[in-house]
């Protein structure tokens, strides 16, 4: 998965200028694998530890990252997700702050889902309902410079008050304040990794997409 989030940013390094990641479980594995792919990525990391990973989700581990990041657009990214790079291309380009969606999948309970109206995101939860939902948050999202006050805001409140919400949490406590737009995956290939299934799902794609890259 850290293979295939590199492999996106190489494909777009031209809007990027620094890269941090934060861990928290199997931090040494994820410094050796950091260590092993290094050569991948043309901007040296900047990793992070989160010490309350076992207590916060990652709410905290986004603070962590934008505390010192406040000075430029940030494009988030979860680490579970392997992704087509071209969703990558297709955020950046966005004159946005935006979620990346799929407008094409059929929604579940366990959906991020999202509601829309006039090209604007109207809310944010896996307890949406399918039917009205416009389509399901992928994990990735770019916020404009300009937008990244409040969302730290929305953040640091939540840290303080509670450790079981996630970021999204916070992106939904800002939707009356933040134009958040939607950038559609029309149909490119992505999963998010929660299960053995989803892995083996995450490893063809990654397969179809180094072959591709090798033609």
């Amino acid at each position: 998965m850290l293979a295939s989030i590199f492999d996106s940013l190489k494909d777009n390094s031209n809007y990027f200028s620094q890269l941090t990641i934060v861990g928290g479980h199997g931090f040494n594995f994820l410094q050796q694998a950091i260590a092993s792919l290094r050569h991948t990525v043309p901007i040296a990391p900047t990793l992070i530890f989160n010490p309350n990973y076992q207590s916060m989700n990652n709410c905290y581990s986004l603070f962590m990252a934008l505390k010192n990041n406040t000075d430029r657009d940030v494009l988030i990214i979860h680490s579970d997700v392997v992704y087509e790079p071209t969703i990558v291309n297709k955020i950046m380009r966005s004159p946005y702050t935006a979620l990346v969606v799929d407008n094409k999948k059929q929604l579940t309970a366990e959906s991020m889902k999202v509601t829309v109206a006039n090209g604007r995101v109207t809310d944010i939860s896996k307890a949406l309902s399918p039917k009205t939902s416009y389509g399901e948050y992928i994990g990735i999202a770019k916020v404009q410079k300009k937008h990244l006050p409040k969302l730290m805001v929305a953040l640091e409140a939540i840290v303080k008050e509670t450790s079981n919400l996630f970021y999204d949490d916070a992106f939904r406590s800002i939707l009356g304040d933040v134009n958040f737009r939607v950038v559609d995956t029309d149909g490119l290939p992505w999963t998010e990794v929660d299960n053995k299934y989803d892995l083996r799902i995450a490893r063809r794609i990654y397969k179809d997409l180094s072959s591709r890259s090798r033609i």
